[in-house]
């Protein structure tokens, strides 16, 4: 079976029209490009500080939970010791 021939394709390159509408010019960074960086590293930045938080809060919560556990070990023993 013959493979057909590679076709020319029909699309221009527009890379360097994209970069001008959007200011880039070639010199740096475009714009929208640094906007993105700045807000994806808010973002990342909020997940960071959410997830620190909720291991904050779990650490919490299992300090509570022993501390619970204790007092109520504290409260049998004490109930126990009176009754003798």
């Amino acid at each position: 079976m013959l493979r057909p021939r590679h076709q020319p394709s029909s699309c221009r390159d527009r890379t360097r029209e994209f970069r001008d509408a959007c200011g880039g010019g070639g010199l740096g960074p475009a714009p929208l490009v640094s906007e993105f960086r700045r807000r994806a590293a808010g973002v990342g930045h909020g997940i960071s500080e959410a997830s620190r938080k909720i291991s904050h809060l779990a650490q919490l919560a299992k300090s509570t939970s022993a501390l619970m556990t204790l007092l109520r070990v504290y409260k049998i023993w004490l109930l126990q010791s009176t009754r003798m």
